[in-house]
Order: structure tokens, then C-alpha cells, then sequence
């Protein structure tokens, strides 16, 4: 751990947050995953709507092309 990590754990050790070193990175150990998380979860949205829109496009090409075969 770097000194700046190690003295926030202790810090927050002695005001009693925390029972153990080890508690204080589960904890950081958890946001990192959940941060993580967050942003795959966030960009899948984000493809997942360009593909509709690109079905959705294709869709009314389709429908474009169906009415002057007509």
C-alpha cells in the first residue's frame, strides 16, 4: 500500500469505520467493481441504441424499397 492509502486506513481505523486493513480495501476493492460495472453497463446502452437505430434504418429501407417495387 502507498503511504497516503496506509495513513487513511489507519486514520479511519482509529475512528473506528473500519475493524481491519483489510476491510478498508474489500471496500475499495468493491467500489473499483462497481465503478466498473457502471461503466460497462453505461456503454452497453450505449451500442445497444446504435444498433437499434441501425435496424431501424435497414427497417425502413426495406419498407422504402417494398413501396416502389409496387
Amino acid at each position: 500500500m502507498s503511504g497516503g492509502t496506509n495513513d487513511r486506513a489507519r486514520a479511519m481505523l482509529e475512528k473506528g469505520l473500519l475493524d481491519t486493513v483489510e476491510d478498508f480495501l474489500m471496500k475499495r476493492l468493491i467500489a473499483l467493481f462497481l465503478v466498473t460495472a457502471s461503466i460497462a453497463a453505461l456503454s452497453a446502452c450505449n451500442t445497444m441504441a446504435g444498433a437499434g437505430e441501425d435496424v431501424s434504418a435497414g427497417g425502413h429501407a426495406l419498407t422504402n424499397s417494398a413501396e416502389k417495387a409496387k
